[in-house]
């Protein structure tokens, strides 16, 4: 019985990624190099004027839009009625998505420098700073995925990953109502099968 039972024990230590000190704080890697991405683009950058087209529809709770991201510019607008600092959070929360996906995805295994790259991978797209600075639902939406996706990183490492899977759905559900268009991408396309005769 105890043969079975540690056998049982080095296959479960032999699949899990081993514990070190740098794979425990990638997190913070990826917020420093975020962090820094942030003051430099802040200082040295020309940002993008704040209103585009679609802004008003977004300020206004516009029927044509869903209220997810109203709903976000609302409640910055309680700490901050002229929405001057809106750029500044939507680049912290997604520093903080970015270092919360790299640092999932990290526990899952695989060599601890290739999760940094990711992240860098992620903060290194322009496209994500720019949004940032505008008041579109992109960039709310982008770190709504990675959080998303770091909750699914989460689930396939714990066991049971039932918590993590229905913060995921949650997640999933507010992404949506965020910005629903952009979820067409992930959906799963199922094909229908030949019928068999």
């Amino acid at each position: 019985m105890n043969d079975f039972v540690s056998s049982r024990a080095k296959c479960f230590t032999a699949a899990s990624p081993p514990r070190d000190r740098i794979r425990d704080h990638i997190w913070l890697i990826v917020t420093l190099i975020g962090v820094a991405l942030m003051g430099g683009l802040s200082v040295v950058g020309t940002p993008p004027p704040m209103m585009t087209p679609d802004s008003p529809t977004y300020l206004n709770w516009s029927v044509i839009r869903t209220p997810g991201y109203p709903l976000f510019l609302s409640a910055v607008r309680i700490i901050d009625p002229e929405l001057g600092y809106l750029p500044y959070v939507q680049m912290a929360i997604l520093i903080a998505s970015s270092a919360f996906l790299v640092q999932a995805a990290a526990r899952l295994g695989g060599p601890w420098w290739i999760w940094p790259l990711m992240g860098v991978g992620i903060l290194g797209n322009p496209f994500i700073w720019r949004y940032s600075w505008e008041i579109l639902t992109e960039s709310l939406f982008i770190t709504l995925f990675m959080i998303f996706l770091g909750c699914v990183a989460m689930a396939l490492q714990r066991r049971p990953g039932l918590i993590c899977l229905f913060a995921a759905s949650g997640i999933l559900g507010a992404a949506i109502l965020v910005r629903p268009a952009a979820l067409q991408g992930t959906q799963l396309r199922v094909r229908r099968l030949p019928h068999v005769r």
